[in-house]
Formats: C-alpha cells, sequence, structure tokens
C-alpha cells in the first residue's frame, strides 16, 4: 500500500480501487471472501510501481523482506495468503544420466 495518499482502513478500504497484481486468481478470491469489489489490474513484474505510475491504488504482490515496497515508498498491510517454498525428494532415484 503506498505510505502516503491512502489512508487503509481494512479491506473494505479497497472497494472501487484498482489493484496491481500478477496474482490475478489469488486476488480474486481474496476480494471475493472480504466482499470487495475492485477493478484487477494484471501485470508481470514490476509490480510496485504501479501507483507512482497511477495504474493502480494498489498493490497484490509476493513480500519477502519488504525492501522493494520500502524503496518504493509502501507498506504491507493485509496478509492474502501464506505460503512457502518446499524441495521435494522424488520417491524413487531417476536412472543415472537423465
Amino acid at each position: 500500500m503506498p505510505t502516503t495518499g491512502f489512508d487503509y482502513q481494512g479491506p473494505q478500504s479497497l472497494q472501487g480501487k484498482r489493484i496491481a497484481t500478477s496474482y490475478p486468481n489469488i486476488l480474486a478470491s481474496w476480494l471475493r471472501e472480504n466482499d470487495v469489489r475492485a477493478e484487477i489490474v494484471e501485470m508481470r513484474g514490476g509490480v510496485e510501481v504501479a501507483p507512482r505510475m497511477h495504474i493502480a491504488d494498489a498493490i497484490c504482490d509476493l513480500v519477502s523482506t519488504g525492501t522493494t515496497l520500502e524503496v518504493n515508498n509502501m507498506k504491507a498491510v493485509e496478509l492474502v495468503l501464506k505460503s512457502q517454498a518446499v524441495l521435494i525428494r522424488a520417491p524413487h532415484a531417476p536412472p543415472a544420466g537423465l
């Protein structure tokens, strides 16, 4: 969320807003769960610049450390989805040489 010019008071603050994301299905599901009608602006990377370019009022993106958000004068305000990356081994080793 932009740190200036947007008074976020919860999901309903997004009603009628434009939200940029690379994850439109996840965002659409979260908006439905929170009974929010907003326009989803699908982007392929660089989502954090959307408010500065007047493409969107807010963004929905992956956040790890928050550094990229800070550099773009934004802050995380709501957890949409908690996830983790894991390494999974195959039940059987593939044949040598593959």
